[in-house]
């Protein structure tokens, strides 16, 4: 709706002062832009984030596929740190642990995944089935 168009529609009370009225609409329609413009913010915020994580991730698993478990352990960590509701990061990364032997850590990195995880739910089933077979 154009400016003209909402000003045109907007009820004064008798008890206002049109042009005091005017100004407090006029700074509640800055407020909602600024809103809306913080909200496509965060959203393309979050859409860069994932896109990250994933490419971490794509990452990880070509150097767990070259036997570079260590180098793999560090970049799940990092994806990890941005996104701790990944599932499939705390998979990689528990996979990683296994692969050396490192069931300590792999006990550890399966107990933070399923207090962390939230909304992937076949992930988190995962995780626990798996925490469940190794105790």
């Amino acid at each position: 709706m154009k400016n003209e168009e909402k000003k045109s529609t907007r009820e004064v009370g008798s008890n206002f002062d049109k042009s005091d009225a005017e100004k407090i609409f006029d700074a509640l329609d800055r407020v909602e832009a600024k809103e809306k413009r913080e909200v496509s913010d965060n959203m393309k915020k979050g859409l860069n984030q994932t896109k990250e994580v994933s490419d971490l991730i794509q990452d990880a698993q070509s150097l767990m596929l070259s036997d570079k478990y260590g180098e793999a352990i560090s970049i799940l960590k990092n994806a990890i740190a941005i996104n701790p509701d990944n599932g499939e990061a705390y998979i990689l990364l528990a996979d990683a642990y296994q692969m050396q032997d490192d069931s300590e850590n792999e006990i550890k990195i399966l107990k933070t995944a399923i207090s962390n995880v939230k909304s992937d739910t076949k992930a988190k089933n995962e995780l626990m089935k798996r925490l469940k077979e190794m105790n």
